[in-house]
């Protein structure tokens, strides 16, 4: 399966019930799965068709997501904080997520990071802190993309989600 993709994520149930809790319903698990795809969807794709503050372009998704001639499996973790330090603290929920797969670092080729915040309240020593939390844990030849944007909806959280090949 993995030879005839460029990319592949993998998503366990056991992965999204540790995320939920044991007493999930079903509907928990699909609406979890459904925030999953939505944060990998943004990740990979609404970074490159909506015009945000910084983006990515496809030369950085191909070189992030293994379409260069090599089969990359993905995982991909996601955070959200509001207050002082909420940068920090969110990179580090995604780096924690439960859906992220334990990775050995010394194998990470690339990590996408998408930041959003609620309009014009984003600070650039927000997008340091979370890119120095990530960076903290992945080696330094590895490829690091990142994109930022506003989304209303937002308000007052910051959103990070994260995506490691």
């Amino acid at each position: 399966f993995v030879k005839n993709t460029d990319n592949t994520m993998a998503m366990s149930n056991s992965r999204l019930l540790a995320s939920l809790g044991p007493d999930s319903t079903v509907d928990d698990l699909l609406q979890e799965s459904s925030t999953a795809l939505k944060h990998y969807l943004w990740n990979t794709c609404g970074c490159l068709t909506n015009a945000g503050l910084v983006g990515i372009d496809f030369e950085d998704v191909r070189t992030i997501f293994g379409m260069r001639g090599e089969n990359c499996v993905s995982t991909m973790g996601w955070g959200e904080a509001r207050g002082i330090d909420r940068g920090k603290i969110a990179a580090k929920q995604a780096l924690a997520h439960p859906l992220l797969q334990p990775f050995d670092a010394t194998k990470i080729k690339g990590v996408s990071v998408s930041i959003r915040a609620g309009n014009n309240n984003l600070k650039f020593r927000e997008i340091n802190s979370v890119m120095n939390e990530i960076k903290s844990v992945i080696p330094d030849e590895s490829h690091v993309v990142f994109s930022a944007d506003y989304d209303e909806s937002l308000v007052d959280i910051l959103q990070v989600s994260l995506i490691i090949t």
